[in-house]
């Protein structure tokens, strides 16, 4: 996995675990929808349609570990209360 792939996790844990597509693919333009494509692919975050009808993007289990196994291997990784 790319820092690229490890950093658009974060960004997901750090927008409250739920942002909605478009601020995802906002945040990373050019690439936005690519790399939630990789993501998705590479079975790390899923989407889903929420109770208003809008598209939010969230971890799967294994994105949450990689960014569990990630934080403990590099501590300046850990997100900041």
């Amino acid at each position: 996995m790319k820092d690229i792939h490890r950093n658009a996790l974060s960004y997901i844990r750090n927008a409250g675990g739920s942002p909605e597509v478009a601020w995802f693919d906002e945040d990373h333009e050019p690439i936005g929808s690519m790399l939630r494509r990789d993501l998705k692919t590479m079975g790390v975050a899923t989407e889903r349609v929420d109770p208003l009808g809008g598209r939010r993007i969230e971890l799967t289990d294994a994105g949450r570990e990689i960014l569990r196994q990630w934080a403990a291997d590099f501590p300046s990784n850990r997100s900041k209360p």
